[in-house]
């Protein structure tokens, strides 16, 4: 015997059967883990998908901040896209009406539509206080198509738009049997009347740019401009997602996630321990 290494091949001999046995145990340990890891991947693509579906493509909501500072944030390298949203007859619970049918009035920007909530479905967004998006569902409700002319009842007036676009419905308007009507801030201003109110303070929506860590963007606006949670709403769906929650839900999730896993490594070692 020349070395240790020539009891190698004798070793092998003797103990073959557990040999393989130790082999097959690594193999099953190795597939059970990709099996895992991939089809969790798969989980996460289509829950992400789907959640940018039902809640949309941003990262925190603003509100009730200055307009300086959210022109500012919207700035920043970080942020890709950034859009106001404000709403009238949100609860349907004022004559907002589309040939009889209730309708809740959105004053945005474009980039809300396109980019924060990627929900336009046909045309284009309004590009003069002249024209209007509508949710898709009213082409079924209405028989309404691009280009024709609407006119939106209000509680003091009666006003003729354009369609220049249709947009994804949301559950809201599918279960309350109504119309989401989309145009720019400045029509939206000019059906609020003198005092410009609307049924909830304007947000301002922020999705940051790809490779951003979400959380620490967060922290830091937080300390730059003194916002606390009542001005800062997170898409808790889409940074959970992320592993960008602070979300104390999200978080025990991930904390379980860990569990399960070192428990798997543990059960593959101790598995090939007991055949060598």
């Amino acid at each position: 015997m020349k070395s240790y290494l020539s009891l190698v091949p004798i070793s092998a001999k003797v103990h073959r059967r557990r040999n393989r046995m130790t082999l097959a145990c690594i193999i099953i340990a190795v597939f059970l883990v990709t099996a895992i890891f991939s089809m969790a991947d798969m989980a996460l693509r289509l829950e992400r998908t789907r959640m940018l579906e039902r809640h949309g493509n941003w990262h925190i909501m603003l509100k009730e901040i200055e307009r300086s500072d959210a022109e500012l944030v919207g700035s920043r390298p970080d942020v890709a896209a950034s859009a106001w949203y404000d709403a009238i007859n949100y609860d349907l619970d004022e004559d907002y009406l589309i040939e009889g049918k209730r309708a809740v009035l959105c004053g945005a920007d474009a980039a809300y539509v396109t980019d924060i909530m990627n929900c336009l479905a046909d045309g284009r967004y309004p590009q003069n206080d002249s024209e209007i998006l509508l949710t898709d569902n009213v082409r079924a409700l209405l028989g309404i198509s691009l280009g024709d002319s609407v006119t939106v009842k209000t509680p003091t007036d009666s006003i003729a738009y354009t369609v220049s676009g249709f947009g994804g419905d949301s559950v809201f308007t599918q279960l309350s049997d109504s119309i989401g009507v989309f145009m720019n801030r400045t029509a939206l201003q000019q059906l609020c009347g003198p005092d410009g109110s609307t049924d909830s303070d304007p947000a301002f929506y922020v999705r940051f740019a790809p490779g951003v860590n979400a959380k620490k963007a967060i922290e830091n606006l937080r300390e730059q401009y003194g916002w606390s949670d009542e001005n800062i709403s997170e898409n808790t769906a889409l940074l959970g997602l992320m592993g960008f929650s602070s979300d104390s839900y999200m978080t025990g999730l991930y904390g379980i996630a860990v569990i399960l896993f070192l428990l798997i490594l543990m059960a593959g070692v101790f598995m090939t321990v007991s055949y060598t």
